[in-house]
């Protein structure tokens, strides 16, 4: 079976790895309303938006629950079509067999420190749509969960929460989106760039959360070009995990009241700043395509994963 999908044209491949993605999702989710009321003392999965932050017993099943989810739905289809896809190994086409030298990771971590005035400039616009009062509700109900789940004041909570939510996705859904799909679609469509914005915009959308759409596909296209320009999924994952790191941690921050809770409402900084912020950006692309470049002159593949 390994390599057995090769042959087989790049719509049909991602077609396949979106049912696998679909499938692993539905067989989880089924398990999971099964077994979620014996962990969490009681509470059925239906009713997990009514979670206090008090019941700790069924917001830490939640988090075990959605950390097994996401290795489930998004680790494993990558994995399992990489497989299937390539003669070669995993880890050579998921792009992983590179360990990214200091200066390659200083860059793609500043890339998303310095896009971070864009990406909240897109929230502000995109909290301005207009959607229909059920889907109102339905962010509601995923802001307040969201909120729930990061409620903590201790260490051991922080570093829970950092791997449940910043560790465990980053890995899981960089395999899925860009090690997996966007390689796929820049081989359909002949063009990187094309791939990236493409696989921004499933990644959005997958999240259904369509009052984060905007600034989640920026975050995807960033993420996209990242691992375009450094052809090193590695870096991608380091980026994806700053991203959501930043998030847990702020949260925590704020729990313990050592920021204001303001620090979570998107502000519209100047034009002129939103300027700065993206010419820093493109310069970092710049000097991360040079830094790969010179690496791949220099350096030889290490083969940090060689699963076949």
């Amino acid at each position: 079976m390994k390599g057995k999908l090769s042959q087989f044209p790049s719509s049909l491949q991602l077609a396949i790895l979106l049912a696998l993605f679909v499938v692993l999702n539905l067989v989880y989710s089924l398990v999971l309303i099964g077994v979620f009321p014996l962990i969490s003392g009681g509470i059925s999965y239906e009713n997990i938006n009514n979670l206090q932050a008090s019941n700790t017993q069924a917001i830490s099943a939640l988090k075990v629950g959605q950390m097994f989810y996401t290795l489930f739905a998004y680790f494993l289809p990558a994995l399992l079509f990489a497989y299937w896809a390539s003669h070669e190994k995993i880890g050579a086409y998921l792009k992983i067999n590179k360990t990214p030298n200091i200066s390659q990771s200083a860059i793609a971590i500043g890339i998303m420190l310095f896009a971070l005035p864009l990406v909240g400039a897109l929230a502000v616009w995109n909290q301005g749509w207009q959607l229909p009062e059920s889907l109102m509700k339905v962010e509601d109900q995923a802001e307040q969960l969201t909120k729930t789940i990061l409620a903590t004041d201790n260490i051991g909570g922080l570093l829970f929460n950092l791997i449940v939510i910043a560790v465990v996705p980053a890995i899981s859904e960089e395999f899925l989106f860009r090690g997996a799909m966007q390689n796929i679609c820049h081989k359909w469509f002949k063009n990187g760039w094309v791939a990236v914005i493409f696989t921004g915009a499933v990644f959005s959308a997958i999240h259904f959360q369509f009052m984060g759409f905007m600034p989640r596909f920026f975050l995807g296209v960033l993420l996209g070009a990242i691992y375009l320009v450094s052809n090193n999924l590695w870096l991608s994952i380091i980026g994806h995990f700053i991203n959501n790191a930043l998030g847990v941690i702020t949260a925590y921050l704020i729990n313990i009241g050592q920021v204001s809770k303001e620090m979570e409402n998107d502000e519209l900084l100047p034009w002129y700043m939103l300027l700065a912020s993206a010419l820093i950006v493109m310069g970092l692309f710049f000097l991360l395509k040079r830094q790969g470049r010179n690496g791949n002159n220099n350096r030889q593949d290490e083969g940090v994963i060689s699963i076949s």
